[in-house]
């Protein structure tokens, strides 16, 4: 049949031939009744078409073959390919066939050419494994993979047509050379052979199964996105993604990112799957952001979390960006507002002394994490679980969780400021700690501190006790410390320095007979004892820094009210110095002061022993 013309065959009989060729390339030869051929059946021309209707059968003994297109039109009983084309041998290996059913159709388990799905109702799989050789076109309507296998050897051409899939089928795409284009529709179980792969560079391609990427490693995957979007259990293996999506509700199941390997992220990651007793799976899984562009790094707990590339970099401003292992940096530049990083890991870990500074940084490890010479915390670093080791730092906001230890170096400093909060342990050491706040500040929680050197520098609102604390080396006033009803306590091992003031309660503990004086916050509020009696086990020593209030009151007296209360001792002798600021002296002249006693219900003076130091008062 060579004309280019409409033509038909139309038999009531049935006809068989022995060689029966379509060379007509301008229009279908159709098939209006069954028929039989025990030669060559021959679509012969890149433009022919057989089209039977659709309950023809071709039969015989013979061969289908050619270059053309054969179209698959039956849509009752098996609507497939073979039952239509029962004829004994088929050679598609250039004969594209053409699924073009009114109906919904069946996709025969064989190896195909090409092949061309043309039904807006649907075509799917039967059991088994279909390949395709040949170019896979999907024009209109869904080829349905369900639980089976679809291979495809070659290229593929998408109009409006796609690919859908049960979590147990499988496509393979599985061209035997570069370049094969992997489409962006919903996929079961996805594989690649070992070579490099074209990734869909708009929309989404998703996989709820298992994804087997090959060994290939120069895929072009620029604009794709990978969404693992299953219910069940699923592993993210080692790949290098553009834009990576986890997400899905996956209860009691658990997403697993490939033990040992490296997921690289060029794009955006966008872990979003929502569990109810199953999670994320990291264990010795690498997340690299590699992208040369600017990228997000998300709240999630990664293991070991790596920046590569020259991109701008982006912690998330809110949730927590865990790091089980190790984090490396890089050279990108971060913008870490909002953001908080947790070591969260089960042995030891070090922070990466390059990136020097943390919005929110939590220590949470009971192995212990370890800090460096130069680590800046913006707003809080808390220490959650186990030990965080302090190098010298700027932090804002210190917080210690019950249960939890902080733990300084010797001779190093910690900045703090903002708010000490302290429900666990801090572990001074030979360590110095400086509030050097220009807003209020508070040592606090509901444990008490024990520092080594401890700084008051806050030139603002000043700091202020939330709860007892203790000294026991240097305490340094630069600027006031206020106690309100909390007790700071020195041991004799402590010394003051500074021109400031403690206001309210300094305790010193440690008196001998014969021994140095001690000092009450400022180093010019001091007692010491000669050796003589009993000498108080401790003394408290309140400073107000305002006139008595009595009663009486005394309003003509240095605006300094110091209340000494010791605890034991007997027949002992001490020498007391008091300090005061000219600003205080309140009218009177320094070279007249002496010591005034409230007893009894009356002032009286004690007097005092030498002269009055009008340089350090």
């Amino acid at each position: 049949f060579n004309g280019t013309g409409s033509q038909s065959i139309s038999n009531t009989a049935s006809i068989t031939f022995f060689n029966l060729t379509n060379s007509n390339v301008t229009n279908p030869l159709t098939l209006n009744n069954s028929l039989a051929v025990n030669g060559s059946l021959n679509v012969n021309g890149v433009n022919a078409i057989l089209s039977p209707v659709a309950a023809v059968v071709i039969s015989g003994t013979g061969t289908l073959t050619g270059t053309g297109t054969a179209r698959v039109t039956r849509i009752a009983a098996t609507a497939d390919f073979s039952s239509q084309y029962t004829i004994t041998n088929k050679t598609l290996t250039n004969l594209t066939v053409e699924y073009i059913g009114t109906a919904a159709q069946v996709l025969s388990a064989i190896t195909y050419g090409p092949l061309k799905i043309n039904n807006a109702n649907g075509v799917t799989l039967a059991t088994g494994t279909s390949t395709v050789n040949g170019l896979l076109t999907l024009t209109t309507g869904a080829l349905g993979v369900g639980n089976q296998i679809l291979v495809i050897n070659n290229g593929s051409s998408v109009g409006g047509g796609s690919i859908t899939s049960n979590p147990t089928g499988t496509v393979n795409y599985n061209q035997s050379g570069n370049g094969q284009n992997v489409r962006a529709f919903n996929y079961g179980n996805l594989t690649f052979s070992n070579f490099n792969k074209v990734l869909e560079p708009a929309g989404t391609i998703g996989i709820s199964g298992v994804f087997t990427p090959g060994t290939a490693i120069g895929h072009t995957i620029s604009g794709s996105t990978i969404n693992f979007n299953g219910t069940g259990a699923q592993t993210v293996p080692a790949f290098n993604y553009n834009n990576l999506t986890i997400s899905g509700a996956r209860g009691a199941n658990s997403v697993t990112l490939a033990n040992g390997g490296i997921v690289a992220v060029a794009g955006i990651f966008n872990p979003t799957a929502t569990f109810a007793g199953g999670n994320y799976v990291v264990t010795n899984n690498t997340v690299d952001f590699n992208g040369s562009g600017g990228q997000t790094i998300p709240a999630f707990n990664y293991f070991n979390l790596t920046s590569s590339n020259v991109g701008a970099r982006t912690l998330q401003n809110s949730g927590i960006i865990g790091i089980a292992s190790v984090f490396a940096p890089g050279t990108n530049v971060y913008t870490i507002a909002g953001s908080t990083v947790a070591y969260n890991g089960t042995s030891a870990q070090t922070l990466p002394p390059s990136f020097t500074t943390y919005f929110n940084l939590t220590s949470n490890n009971t192995a212990g994490v370890t800090g460096f010479a130069g680590l800046t915390v913006q707003q809080l670093l808390r220490m959650q679980t186990g030990t965080f080791t302090s190098n010298s730092g700027t932090y804002n906001n210190v917080q210690i969780d019950s249960g939890a230890i902080l733990a300084g170096t010797n001779g190093t400093t910690i900045n703090v400021s903002g708010n000490w909060t302290n429900n666990g342990t801090f572990t001074a050491n030979t360590n110095t700690v400086n509030f050097n706040g220009s807003g209020a500040q508070t040592i606090g929680g509901t444990s008490v501190t024990t520092f080594n050197n401890l700084t008051i520098a806050n030139a603002g609102s000043g700091v202020s006790l939330g709860q007892n604390a203790t000294v026991n080396a240097v305490l340094t006033l630069t600027n006031d410390l206020t106690t309100g009803a909390n007790i700071l306590t020195m041991p004799n091992t402590g010394t003051s320095a500074g021109t400031a003031d403690v206001i309210g309660n300094v305790r010193r503990t440690g008196f001998t007979g014969g021994g140095p004086a001690l000092s009450f916050g400022n180093p010019f509020n001091s007692i010491g004892f000669i050796a003589q009696g009993t000498v108080p086990t401790d003394i408290l020593v309140n400073l107000v820094k305002a006139t008595p209030t009595g009663p009486p009151t005394f309003p003509t007296a240095v605006q300094r009210t110091y209340t000494i209360t010791p605890t034991g001792g007997a027949g002992y002798s001490a020498t007391l110095r008091l300090h005061y600021l000219d600003a205080e002296l309140n009218g009177n002249v320094e070279a007249d002061l002496g010591l005034w006693r409230l007893f009894g219900g009356a002032w009286a003076r004690q007097g005092r022993t030498g002269l009055v130091d009008t340089v350090n008062n």
